[in-house]
């Protein structure tokens, strides 16, 4: 059976056109009061803290470190050598967002439905909008492609730059970029001689740049699983993998769905957008193309995310966007002129009278009998239980700090002298260094001035006579502790602030104390005095 798609130009719906507008609008201020209101955690004033405090030849050597690759490091290069302040960064995040979903509202020849799950996703809405790291990238990079797919054969150029640039975003993404790649060259191979001499040349080129994005994000962090303290301390075995890969299907939906939430409503969300995973992938294997490139995709998210690495809100909304413009890259296709699908041969209808089960098993075949309509609602579904998730990060990140970085920020800023220095144990203020590029920080446990984390354990003992030396060209010391442990010397803080995070399932609690090297110097003779860091951060 043949389905014969119409083709509808760019411009129709024009009667929609303002209901569209005024949806991007309203998207576009919810997301930016929630860039206002935000405060920067670890993760994302760590990127803008390398970014800022390092040359390019620099950002590249510490990113083994980091366990990421570098185009987001690059282009919040480009933000600080601007001499932007870090508030930047959230409003770059929120430029990509509204140009993501004004590609989906505009350019996605999908239902409203869709459209709209895809928009107010917890990873648009919230997770990777409003939060400042490269998933913003990612999405936006995913709604370029999915435009731009159907017609690759014919820009071979910037299709292949476009993979470039999303094998640079994550390693969650390699495997997308992968297959996307390898495709290109079994296309390459099929068309070569239909196609004239200069095509050839512009596919190969295309290849070209392909593989050198994935060279890009490979190379600098192949020392990552040694250098990175967290992937050099991970024990991986066999047994872990099997149970990580078990249960990586639960965790994604958990993250996306119910991060640290209970109960039977619950219980059911996170059923049902299971249960519209797996029918969603299994429907489509009616699209060879389309299953093989949204499969290698999981099965490339599972070994980065849940076997070497672990699942976060981010992430996981990453995952189930990702399927959504994979699905929406088969869509594209059948946009174009004179489209023709093999579509699967529709169910006998049961007769007046049969079972329950036989009508039940009737109503399955027929919805895997019209594939893009069940995997539109499939994951129209999964995208939309996602949306309480994101709503409920949102109103909790305005209405308290989402950490105490930007408050403690404030604080140094309005009390500190110009010749005053920060103090910490180890190097973990990366959030609250964002807002204060001018001011030092130094670290004892390492022994060193510091402006984002080293991600590896101090060498030998803290040599707190290097401290005294430092310390004696300032006027005041400020001790920061990030720590949950009881007060120092019974000392009561000139600044508090303890903050439930449910973001990362985690509390934070952030006291600065005006302090003398002596009284430091009593402190760790007492409590840490050749701790090592890791050990110091599980007391």
């Amino acid at each position: 059976m043949q389905i014969y798609t119409q083709v509808r130009p760019l411009g129709a719906d024009k009667e929609k056109a303002f209901l569209r507008i005024l949806v991007l609008i309203a998207y576009a201020i919810i997301v930016f009061v929630g860039v206002l209101n935000h405060e920067y955690w670890f993760d994302e004033a760590q990127a803008w803290n390398i970014a800022r405090d390092n040359s390019i030849s620099g950002i590249f050597s510490f990113l083994k470190y980091e366990g990421h690759p570098p185009l987001w490091f690059l282009l919040l290069h480009v933000l600080t050598s601007l001499g932007l302040p870090c508030e930047a960064m959230g409003f770059f995040c929120w430029g990509l967002s509204v140009l993501s979903a004004a590609i989906i509202l505009f350019l996605f020849p999908v239902k409203p439905y869709f459209k709209a799950a895809m928009i107010f996703c917890s990873g648009m809405l919230f997770v990777n909008s409003i939060i400042a790291r490269s998933y913003c990238l990612i999405n936006f990079l995913l709604c370029v492609i999915a435009v731009i797919y159907p017609k690759r054969k014919a820009h071979p150029l910037l299709f292949g730059l476009l993979i470039a640039f999303i094998a640079n975003t994550h390693l969650c993404m390699s495997g997308l970029a992968g297959i996307l790649g390898l495709y290109m060259l079994i296309d390459l191979i099929k068309d070569w001689k239909s196609v004239g001499k200069k095509q050839n040349i512009f596919n190969v080129l295309g290849i070209v740049i392909a593989a050198a994005g994935a060279a890009f994000l490979v190379l600098p962090l192949l020392e990552s699983l040694s250098s990175n303290n967290f992937a050099a301390n991970s024990a991986l075995s066999f047994d872990s993998a099997v149970k990580s890969i078990l249960k990586s299907p639960l965790i994604i939906i958990l993250c996306c769905v119910a991060p640290n939430l209970s109960g039977i409503p619950i219980d059911i969300m996170t059923a049902v957008a299971e249960l519209c995973l797996f029918a969603s992938i299994i429907v489509m294997r009616h699209k060879k193309r389309i299953f093989i490139i949204a499969l290698t995709f999981i099965l490339f998210y599972i070994a980065v995310c849940e076997v070497v690495w672990y699942s976060t809100p981010n992430r996981a909304s990453v995952f189930v966007f990702t399927l959504a413009a994979v699905f929406v890259m088969g869509q594209m296709e059948n946009r174009e002129a004179a489209a023709v699908q093999n579509a699967p041969k529709l169910p006998e209808e049961p007769k007046k009278g049969e079972s329950f089960i036989l009508r039940l098993l009737y109503k399955m075949k027929l919805a895997d009998a019209k594939p893009d309509k069940t995997v539109s609602v499939l994951l129209a579904v999964l995208l939309a239980l996602t949306v309480p998730s994101g709503v409920k990060y949102y109103i909790q990140d305005m209405n308290t700090e989402f950490v105490p970085s930007k408050s403690a920020a404030r604080y140094l800023k309005e009390n500190m002298g110009e010749n005053d220095l920060v103090v910490t144990y180890g190097d973990d203020a990366s959030q609250i260094i964002a807002y204060l590029p001018d001011v030092k920080f130094y670290s004892i446990a390492f022994n060193t001035f510091y402006s984002y984390n080293f991600h590896t354990d101090p060498e030998g003992t803290s040599d707190y006579s290097e401290f005294c030396r430092i310390a004696a060209d300032y006027d005041n010391i400020y001790y920061v502790s990030r720590s949950g442990g009881s007060d120092i010397w019974n000392i009561a803080p000139l600044y508090e602030s303890f903050e439930y995070v449910p973001f990362v399932l985690g509390q934070e609690q952030v006291r600065i104390w005006r302090v003398t090297e002596e009284e430091l110097k009593i402190w760790f003779d007492e409590a840490i005095l050749n701790v090592r860091f890791d050990e110091r951060r599980s007391l």
